[in-house]
């Protein structure tokens, strides 16, 4: 009788053992369900912040007051984009325009060799064959330029691929381009574009895009110096604007002082329709974040001042 106790206290020992250790499981299988549950609720709120973001961007460009020209300080609105609080969280945006970048499926073969020389460092000859290839990468042609590269290249190379013959979807694709490398894209991926339709901004471009339209060194420094009013500074509320491409050298003339080989040269790219004064397609990245929380989404996006979205890709972290 002893025995047959014993024995049922040692299957009902077993029995407790083998359920709390299922107690454990389900435990421990629960949690992690619920934190994923979490984290996965964290990161759709955070994505939504950074829509939210998205849209008031859109909303603020769509009421631009003076679509006819873009300038910095209209760009760089801090209350607008910078830590926006939404509800339980924030959103922040940064924003610039594409019509101060070169398009290269738009930019003659001068302002591509000059850019890709001033920016990269390359040779004048290395800078002439990454402009050919550029323009044999984008035309519709099997004719190789003098230092470009159309099928009968590419197709030698240890991996061949067709010479696309069409414009270039995203900047990303130049990488398969003859001559550019990554060290290369690297140092031009954030002053060239797909999106604008050629000309640029003279509010907006850096000096060495304004450079690469075949502007000096000392009258793209004088255009900044314009820009930037009366305290130096970029982006703030004294800055000058051009406001229209026709009267460009006559209010550059009443600040600063201007040769006639510099006057030349801003009246020949004007006349080429390399400059505007006005910006049509805008990037930016927006964040979404949660008040003390780590989680973060953002979207990356380039739309137009019709509102049409012409780039989205999102990421997490």
């Amino acid at each position: 009788m002893c025995r047959r106790k014993g024995s049922i206290l040692i299957v009902a020992l077993w029995a407790l053992f083998f359920l709390s250790a299922l107690a454990l499981a389900l435990n421990a299988y629960i949690n992690s369900q619920i934190s994923l549950a979490s984290k996965l609720k964290e990161r759709a709120k955070c994505y939504y912040l950074a829509k939210a973001g998205v849209k008031k961007v859109v909303q603020t460009v769509a009421a631009d007051e003076t679509p006819g020209y873009d300038a910095l300080k209209d760009l760089r609105n801090d209350k607008e984009f910078k830590k926006k609080e939404l509800g339980e969280g924030l959103f922040s945006i940064d924003l610039t325009d594409e019509e101060r970048k070169i398009n290269i499926n738009k930019a003659p073969f001068d302002v591509l060799k000059r850019f890709f020389e001033i920016t990269t460092g390359v040779t004048p000859k290395d800078a002439s064959g990454i402009a050919d290839s550029i323009i044999d990468w984008r035309d519709s042609d099997n004719d190789a330029r003098e230092l470009g590269a159309e099928n009968s290249y590419y197709q030698t190379l240890i991996q061949p691929y067709p010479c696309k013959n069409k414009d270039f979807e995203v900047i990303e694709e130049l990488l398969l381009v003859k001559g550019i490398n990554k060290e290369i894209f690297s140092k031009v991926k954030d002053r060239i574009t797909v999106y604008n339709q050629g000309a640029v901004n003279i509010n907006t471009a850096e000096k060495i895009v304004l450079e690469s339209l075949g502007i000096s060194d000392t009258l793209a420094e004088k255009i900044i110096h314009f820009r930037n009013g009366e305290d130096g500074l970029e982006a703030t509320k004294d800055d000058n604007v051009f406001t229209n491409v026709s009267s460009i050298v006559d209010e550059l003339r009443k600040v600063e002082d201007l040769s006639q080989e510099e006057i030349n040269q801003l009246s020949s790219a004007i006349g080429s329709g390399l400059i505007s004064v006005a910006s049509g397609n805008f990037a930016g990245k927006a964040t979404g974040k949660l008040k003390n929380r780590p989680a973060l989404a953002g979207i990356h996006f380039v739309f137009d001042r019709d509102k049409k979205m012409k780039f989205w890709r999102e990421e997490w972290e």
